[in-house]
């Protein structure tokens, strides 16, 4: 997620404004212009611990966290260029200190815990159920937390449909006394097997080319990625009847950051105000 157009323009233009005045003023116009940067990237980490918090009871949530990834002014070099057509300032830096952050999701494996209910099903190791959206995409989760809705059909805990190998819905018999769902996701009624869940993975996986779209569900994020058959990937993974997949936030370690997080926007929040009465002191000599 990159800073809005409208707020790195205008703090492009404050930034050429003070290129002509004194030494000492640029610095001080500088160093409110980094902290306030900096701000905003603590005010985004904020945003998603709180939201890791939040989820940390959720079947299958998977963590954030923000990953640097270019610099501020290279990246608004692009929005300019690419996104508005508006050429950029030939003074702008291209060796700037200032970071740019984008969001990242862990992946990594949440602990099963039991629950003894039959359309619990969680995935040990690599992998994704296969969910049809309400627009009728595929969507992926981890979150095996399974019902049936009035038709008999499996769904998820928005009532989406739980898709089979072929991408069709999951129907469950009716008259069924035993519902079996083997290692490999194939699913037994009274020893019958009628059908077997949708488990795909990626050959991309460092990171997966997949974003959240809301209630535990992922879509893919990459034109060039395709889903592929779990059994065809690396790795063995195991499907466990009666399970599920916790959350992989660690609340304790959260909880450190949010408040490391807030220590650091305080700090440039400090910053800024020092670094103010600095730059208006300059000001008010420069007028006598």
């Amino acid at each position: 997620m990159t800073i809005s157009h409208f707020l790195a323009h205008t703090l492009l233009v404050q930034k050429n404004r003070f290129a002509s005045k004194n030494q000492k003023w640029r610095n001080g116009m500088q160093g409110i212009y980094k902290a306030a940067q900096g701000m905003i990237y603590e005010t985004m980490r904020i945003d998603i611990i709180a939201n890791n918090l939040a989820n940390a009871d959720a079947n299958g949530y998977k963590g954030s966290a923000l990953q640097v990834t270019s610099t501020f002014d290279a990246e608004l070099t692009q929005v300019l260029e690419e996104k508005m057509n508006v050429k950029p300032p030939s003074n702008i830096s291209q060796n700037s200190e200032l970071l740019v952050a984008r969001y990242n999701i862990d992946f990594q494996q949440g602990p099963l815990k039991e629950t003894n209910e039959i359309y619990d099903v969680g995935i040990a190791g690599r992998g994704f159920f296969g969910i049809q959206n309400v627009d009728g995409s595929t969507v992926f989760t981890r979150d095996g937390s399974f019902t049936t809705n009035d038709q008999g059909q499996l769904v998820n805990g928005q009532g989406l449909f739980v898709l089979d190998q072929s991408g069709q819905p999951i129907r469950i018999p009716n008259g069924v006394s035993e519902l079996t769902i083997g290692a490999d996701g194939r699913m037994f009624a009274d020893d019958v097997e009628f059908s077997q869940l949708m488990l795909i993975d990626f050959e991309q996986n460092d990171p997966y080319p997949l974003g959240k779209v809301g209630g535990n569900l992922f879509e893919i994020n990459d034109p060039n990625a395709q889903p592929i058959p779990l059994k065809a990937t690396r790795g063995v993974s195991t499907i466990k009847q009666g399970f599920l997949e916790s959350a992989n936030v660690n609340v304790v370690h959260e909880m450190v950051n949010m408040i490391q997080t807030l220590r650091n926007f305080q700090g440039y929040q400090k910053t800024i105000q020092a670094l103010d009465e600095t730059v208006q002191l300059i000001n008010d000599t420069a007028k006598q």
